[in-house]
């Protein structure tokens, strides 16, 4: 059956990642666009994440400023009476850097997933 609990998002590293044990922590800054009367304006969603085992191992190797897409569940947890969010990370994209005209033809987004047999930490 498949997960229900599904969410993906493309964004920048706010900073660059941290370790913690097993697990690796870093944000990303989602972008909004809207439009207020003629004027477009944007508006930045800070979104928490939370890598595991081997995309633990790759996510270390992101920078501040780096895209990536990624694929995971939206969890939660209680800490001083209050409810946050994060991203469980599943599957991520990491998007070739620098403007268009300057990547290298042909470059493709690396892909990193959890491999099947890992066991959920969650």
């Amino acid at each position: 059956m498949s997960d229900i609990n599904s969410i993906t998002l493309t964004g920048r590293l706010t900073a660059d990642p941290k370790n913690e044990k097993n697990c690796t922590l870093f944000t990303i800054a989602v972008n909004t666009h809207y439009k207020v009367q003629s004027e477009w304006k944007c508006r930045a969603t800070y979104v928490f994440c939370k890598a595991w085992g081997f995309l633990a191992k790759k996510a270390e190797n992101l920078v501040k400023g780096q895209t990536v897409a990624l694929l995971g569940t939206l969890e939660s947890y209680a800490k001083e009476g209050q409810t946050h969010l994060f991203v469980n990370v599943r599957r991520l994209m990491v998007m070739p850097q620098g403007k268009k005209e300057e990547r290298e033809e042909g470059k493709e987004p690396e892909v990193l997933e959890k491999s099947g047999e890992e066991e959920d930490l969650f």
